[in-house]
């Protein structure tokens, strides 16, 4: 009986203590875990994320820039075979110079040298040369064509000419300037990248890439020029300054992680050999930063870094780890290919830096945890201790009342009495007393103990307020950084509207060019045809003015035929006169010849009526045919200039026509441009639209992370000091 009671009292003493110690471990253990692996994950996906995350906008915002730079090539491009090739074809010219020539990099130091020049059909690209013998002027005619193409387009354009088999290339016309004055009569360094641009020329193709001028970066591009026999005999230089790439960079600049986190950039300039184009440190760099050695660890895994980088294509991002050879850090870099500049962009990350505030959380939470585990041991010890002293008294107690009950059963109330006025066991009383003496002692040391730990729990809840700060100020920035992008998004969207408009009207007036177009033709072959009509009636007004002009010649000489038979009609009409007065004569004798002369005077008569008759006839016949004459000369003169002004008609028509289909094509590339433009407003739009989501996924994270630290803290708040109730001293009866 007595060891049941005890055990009953000793384990329920012990549950009583132990459930909620283990249950108070259990949620320290469970949430020290937690905190720690939402620390680490979280940390290492927002690294990672980041960095794939800055190769990427850094590739978009070089694909944009690309694209423009494309838009403006090819305008320079065709003002070039606008301007110069049309003058005709090209050619080496016999015309040489003794000038001085120098590196493009060093203008300073110069070397006399004969320089070949270039023509274009008759126009000879001759440089003019200075009392020092420096090349000082262009040709006059190229001069301004460069001009114009550099206004127009915000381009450096050269001419140069090969100098030697070699493939050596000199500036005979340039825009381009340094310090202020025309870099005529510069070469190339000598340099891998200016060598991979002469072997792409001499291979008779388009050179894309960078190029390093002094402190000046380039995006260069090359057209080799050829003779009529199709051997290079020069190039076209299109540059344009890339300030641009510094104002990329500086977008970058403040965005770091870690101690020691760096963007960098390689410039491919041939099969093998890279130059460090950029490089941009979160600390200040020992070297110049077109050196390699500002990669540091970095440095040995170029190679393996520019073949993968090849081998996976253009615009690819990869990401790679990276063990240190001394195994102290752990790098992680993204890199990709960006092909037109044969550039590859990256980021390096040092990991063991990035993760120190999670390093440091994570020791944080585990000291804690360590050091709740010895209270809740030192706890369940005392309790033990209080619960076996406390289950001896009540043993005793009850062994006693136990005694006195048997006695009341028997009648012996006196035992009874004298049994229950027994005072306490004063040995137990001297138990009891230092068991609290001890207990005071174990609470007290606990209760350091669990001030020490507050102070840790309060630095703790320090460092996870500070980091809850740091959430939120991330998640505020991805807030702002998501109200920009859709502001962006929605003037992105009122471009692509405009686009829209912009590329139905096109539509549209494309539609409308090819109906005039239509249109047109019908008047062309309409004019044709009365042209046609014009001529004919011409030809047949001269063939009439040609058989009237015969008519009159004829009615003129049957007027003489008829001058003619007057005569002679007078004549006779004389001759019966004559023989009338002859027959006065001699009455008597000639009265028969008398009569005959009267018949021959009326025959007279009547020749000269028919005569006169048929002269007013001849007469009137030869008046109209003469006014038909003038008539026909005028209408064939009316005809001919009606012919002209057909003529001029139908070539001012064909000349509209072939306008009109040369302005179609322009329409039709105005309606593909607005469409390539459209698809990239839409590339970008998606790109917002997956930063705005990796954005909510960033916040999402931090928001998790915070919610898991404001549990810490406020576990961390429940801890706190025991405060003791003063033990007074018992009197021992």
């Amino acid at each position: 009986m007595k060891f049941k009671i005890k055990k009953f009292i000793t384990l329920f003493a012990t549950i009583a203590v132990l459930v909620p110690a283990l249950y108070m471990a259990f949620i320290i253990v469970d949430n020290v875990e937690n905190a720690q692996k939402i620390a680490r994950d979280e940390f290492y996906k927002i690294t990672l994320k980041t960095a794939k995350m800055h190769i990427e906008d850094t590739l978009r915002v070089c694909q944009i820039m690309q694209k423009s730079n494309m838009v403006s090539h090819e305008n320079a491009s065709e003002a070039i075979k606008e301007l110069i090739f049309k003058l005709g074809a090209a050619q080496i010219s016999n015309n040489v110079l003794w000038a001085k020539t120098y590196k493009q990099s060093s203008p300073e130091i110069s070397t006399n040298a004969e320089i070949p020049t270039i023509a274009f059909g008759e126009n000879s690209i001759t440089p003019q040369k200075d009392a020092n013998e420096n090349l000082s002027t262009n040709n006059a005619i190229v001069e301004k064509a460069l001009t114009t193409i550099k206004n127009d387009t915000n381009i450096d354009v050269s001419i140069m000419a090969k100098t030697n088999d070699a493939g050596s290339m000199i500036r005979l016309a340039t825009t381009l300037t340094t310090d202020g004055k025309p870099l005529l009569g510069s070469m190339f360094d000598d340099t891998p990248e200016t060598s991979e641009i002469i072997r792409t020329l001499l291979a008779r193709k388009l050179y894309m890439g960078m190029l390093n001028i002094k402190t000046n970066k380039y995006l260069a591009i090359y057209e080799p020029i050829t003779d009529q026999y199709g051997e290079v005999i020069g190039a076209i230089e299109y540059l344009k300054n890339f300030s641009d790439m510094d104002f990329i960079f500086d977008a970058f600049e403040n965005v770091r992680i870690g101690e020691d986190g760096y963007l960098w950039g390689l410039q491919l300039t041939g099969a093998s050999s890279v130059k460090l184009s950029f490089f941009r440190d979160s600390k200040n760099s020992a070297f110049a930063n077109d050196d390699l050695r500002n990669l540091k660890e970095l440095e040995d895994e170029i190679p393996d870094i520019v073949d993968t980088a090849i081998s996976t294509g253009d615009s690819k991002v990869i990401l790679k780890n990276i063990e240190t050879f001394d195994n102290n850090s752990d790098l992680l870099t993204a890199f990709a290919l960006f092909k037109p500049w044969n550039l590859i962009l990256g980021i390096t990350i040092n990991k063991n830096g990035l993760n120190v505030s999670a390093e440091n959380l994570e020791r944080q939470i585990s000291s804690f945890g360590v050091m709740v585990i010895p209270v809740v041991v030192l706890l369940f010890i005392g309790t033990m201790f209080i619960a076996t002293t406390i289950s001896n008294i009540v043993v005793s107690e009850i062994s006693r009342n136990t005694k006195v009950i048997e006695l009341l059963k028997k009648f012996d109330c006196r035992s009874a009495t004298k049994e229950i006025s027994q005072p306490i066991n004063k040995i137990l009383i001297i138990e009891i007393e230092q068991m609290r003496n001890t207990t005071h002692q174990v609470i007290v040391s606990i209760s350091k103990y669990l001030l020490d730990i507050n102070s840790k729990v309060i630095t703790l809840a320090e460092r996870t307020k500070e980091m809850s700060d740091k959430s939120a100020h991330i998640e505020y920035n991805a807030e702002k950084k998501s109200t920009k992008l859709s502001d962006i998004q929605n003037s992105l969207s009122l471009i692509n509207k405009t686009s829209t408009i912009l590329n139905e009207d096109s539509s549209e007036a494309v539609k409308g060019i090819k109906s005039s177009i239509a249109e047109m033709k019908d008047e062309a072959l309409l004019l044709t045809e009365l042209e046609e009509n014009a001529k004919m009636l011409m030809s047949d007004a001269q063939n009439v003015a040609l058989q009237l002009s015969i008519i009159k010649d004829k009615a003129d000489n049957i007027a003489n035929v008829v001058n003619s038979i007057k005569s002679v009609g007078e004549r006779i009409n004389m001759l019966a006169i004559n023989a009338s007065m002859e027959a006065e004569r001699n009455k008597e004798t000639s009265g028969g010849f008398k009569d005959v002369a009267n018949e021959i005077t009326k025959l007279s008569d009547i020749t000269a009526v028919s005569a006169m008759r048929i002269s007013e006839m001849a007469s009137t016949m030869c008046k109209s045919v003469g006014l038909g004459v003038g008539e026909m000369k005028k209408f064939s003169l009316i005809m001919n200039n009606c012919k002209d002004s057909i003529k001029n008609v139908r070539e001012i028509v064909s000349v509209a026509q072939e306008t009109t289909l040369e302005l179609s094509p322009k329409f039709d590339e105005l309606s593909k441009g607005i469409m390539a433009h459209t698809e990239n407003i839409t590339n970008i739009e998606n790109t917002l639209v997956h930063l705005s989501e990796k954005s909510i996924e960033s916040r999402n994270a931090i928001a998790t992370l915070s919610h898991k630290t404001s549990t810490i803290n406020a576990i961390a708040s429940t801890v706190i000091p025991i405060k003791l109730p003063k033990i007074k001293d018992t009197k021992t009866e």
